[in-house]
């Protein structure tokens, strides 16, 4: 069962079995989020539940509550925010938790400098579905109709940078070092949801002029089968100027044998592995990011075989979401007792 205002899974949630609960975890109102308790304590009565799993500092309070009216014990995780700084993505309410689940070492790392007391800490990190982000798997009529689609079929060398418009994503850092780069024949594709964000949108095509890349960025909307985007890819740039947990893209690019350059923010030095599966530079540096694309474009096939290969083996043995689930289930048991039986 979740909990939630709703969200782009949810559909495929209900469809796969579970249940859902809509509620407005935004809400203020003391009375609104006394509501959602009252709620959210029926729901754990009438299912049984046997763990609660909350996220962020709304997550961690309600579940507190919860928790202590019902004696069912609650495990938290902390939500990268990039309105603030790592150190109050731990906050206090998750002193209460019986285990917090970290998606990173960089974030398991927070928890004692935040919690002087706390509470056992698990490094989970998300997982990756390896049937559905496999190279194998994409098809070819798929793929030529995503080059046509972004008219990508003529393009000698692609950037990819999927991810939402956000300035701590740092499209402004790619921008800046695809200025500098020797490589002058690449494109980028920027893969994002037009609406996200048009101001900030505004301020990119406004950049692009002054660095006179136009016709090197393309800015071609949301992706809804990103397996096939990455096969698109000749490498996929992760320059976020923020930490964030866990770097999904990198991940997925890396499960599809993609060459990726992120940025050494966060949890993503976990999962790119610097001069084995990819390169990692210093955030908002735009001449060593262009570095490494230059890098990561001059690969001949064979070290791009051997990278790719690389990069899969690391997800297969570590983010593979088959085990990743049955780490996080071991977890629920444990905290819940019912391991012991």
């Amino acid at each position: 069962m979740a909990a939630s205002r709703n969200g782009a899974l949810v559909g495929e949630f209900r469809q796969s079995g579970g249940i859902h609960l809509a509620l407005p975890f935004d809400a203020v109102s003391p009375l609104t989020r006394w509501r959602i308790a009252r709620r959210l304590k029926a729901a754990v009565i009438a299912h049984r539940i046997t763990v609660i799993h909350a996220y962020g500092r709304r997550g961690a309070r309600l579940a507190r509550a919860v928790s202590r009216a019902t004696g069912v014990p609650f495990v938290a995780s902390p939500i990268a925010n990039e309105a603030h700084e790592p150190e109050r993505w731990v906050v206090p309410e998750m002193a209460a938790a019986q285990a917090i689940v970290a998606a990173s070492d960089f974030v398991a790392s927070l928890v004692p400098r935040a919690l002087p007391a706390a509470p056992r800490v698990e490094v989970i990190p998300r997982g990756v579905d390896l049937t559905r982000f496999d190279p194998a798997a994409v098809r070819t009529e798929k793929l030529v109709r995503q080059m046509q689609d972004w008219r990508a079929d003529d393009l000698s060398s692609v950037i990819l940078m999927p991810g939402r418009l956000s300035p701590g994503k740092g499209h402004d850092i790619l921008l800046k070092a695809m200025a500098r780069m020797t490589n002058r024949q690449a494109t980028c594709l920027i893969v994002a949801r037009d609406e996200d964000n048009p101001k900030y949108r505004e301020t990119l095509l406004t950049l692009i002029a002054e660095l006179k890349l136009e016709g090197r960025v393309r800015f071609v909307g949301y992706a809804p089968d990103m397996p096939v985007a990455y096969m698109l890819a000749d490498v996929v740039v992760v320059p976020s100027r923020t930490p964030e947990a866990f770097n999904s893209i990198c991940a997925e690019a890396l499960a599809m044998g993609r060459p990726v350059v992120a940025t050494r923010a966060g949890g993503t030095p976990d999962i790119v592995v610097d001069g084995e599966t990819g390169w990692l530079v210093p955030p908002a540096d735009p001449d060593a990011l262009a570095v490494a694309l230059d890098a990561a474009l001059a690969l001949d096939e064979s070290a791009r075989v051997r990278l790719g290969e690389a990069g899969r083996a690391r997800i297969e043995s570590r983010f593979a979401l088959a085990a990743v689930r049955q780490r996080m289930l071991a977890l629920y048991e444990d905290v819940s007792g019912r391991g012991s039986t």
